[in-house]
């Protein structure tokens, strides 16, 4: 019966309204063969919760947002499929917000959200946002985590990300190794930034790595293309083959970059690529914003490092997508 109401469905049944509530949301303090007799009217007379009112008098709307750039990158869309299947399995939804590294935006999401829009949050946060996400939703409890990068200015957040100090140490190591020899040079293409922790992480994990082994490094930005036997390391595909372009004699050149590569080995000697593991990720980031509903802030920030899926080396005429 379209329209049903929850008074309409207490009439028919004989019962008195809060009963009739309670049954609907399984409370054990409702015998179970009323809870089986409720259900069955309900669907009899059609009878649907009204979402809002029910998330209003639980507190809760058993949703959670993923907060992301864009569902271009893929460091956000495999993540969020992950966390979506993890979460139906708990009960819950996951909803998804784009605030396309507009600040304006993301602060409206957050504002949306501190004030009762999800129970909680998995954020890959704007990079110019400098720490939103902990004032806002800290100070109104509302449960979160951010997954792949902490930002500058941040206070009390926890992290989820991938251990990108021992991913760096497997590509040098693997790129490093072999009957070719060492490299006379490492191009560093991580930048170094307030805005962004896992570049800077990247960056520092690069120049400790050719120290260790006695190899110059240098920036994306100079002369390096007299190099004999270069070694390029970037986090994307992109910016990798940006700098095998000026080099005089790319087949002799080494590549390791992070999650994919699609354009073959050629012009390079060696392609090494990092597979971060997004699933794990993505399970641990909902366990931590569902560990803190329904308890008091205040718990020591976590910063879990999650280990890469794999190292990928690439074949000649080969190819490693992310899907």
């Amino acid at each position: 019966m379209p329209g049903t109401r929850l008074s309409d469905l207490a009439s028919s049944l004989g019962l008195n309204i809060a009963t009739v509530s309670r049954a609907l949301r399984d409370d054990p303090r409702v015998r179970p063969e009323t809870r089986e007799r409720v259900r069955v009217e309900a669907d009899r007379l059609g009878y649907r919760p009204h979402v809002a009112a029910r998330a209003l008098a639980e507190g809760k709307t058993r949703t959670l947002w993923f907060i992301i750039p864009d569902l271009e990158d893929p460091i956000a869309r495999e993540p969020a499929w992950h966390a979506s299947q993890f979460l139906l399995d708990r009960g819950y939804d996951l909803l998804l917000a784009q605030h396309h590294n507009d600040e304006s935006v993301f602060r409206r999401i957050l504002d949306r959200l501190s004030r009762g829009g999800a129970d909680g949050a998995i954020i890959i946060p704007d990079a110019s946002s400098q720490g939103t996400a902990d004032a806002s939703l800290w100070d109104s409890r509302v449960p979160f985590v951010y997954l792949d990068r902490r930002l500058a200015g941040t206070l009390a957040a926890s992290v989820v990300t991938t251990d990108n100090r021992a991913a760096i140490d497997s590509l040098v190591e693997a790129l490093t190794s072999g009957p070719r020899g060492k490299p006379d040079l490492v191009v560093n293409a991580f930048g170094s930034t307030r805005e962004n922790s896992v570049e800077t992480v990247r960056r520092a994990a690069v120049d400790a790595a050719a120290r260790r082994l006695g190899i110059p490094v240098v920036g994306p930005s100079a002369p390096f293309s007299g190099s004999r036997r270069p070694l390029v390391l970037a986090s994307s595909e992109a910016t990798a083959l940006g700098l095998v372009g000026r080099l005089e004699n790319p087949d002799t050149v080494g590549v390791g970059v992070f999650d994919a590569w699609r354009s073959g080995l050629r012009p390079a000697t060696r392609v090494f690529v990092a597979v971060q593991d997004f699933r794990a990720m993505a399970a641990l980031a909902v366990d931590r914003v569902l560990d803190q509903l329904g308890r008091e802030p205040g718990p020591p920030p976590t910063e879990d490092l999650i280990p890469l899926a794999r190292l990928e080396e690439i074949e000649e005429g080969g190819d490693f997508p992310l899907d």
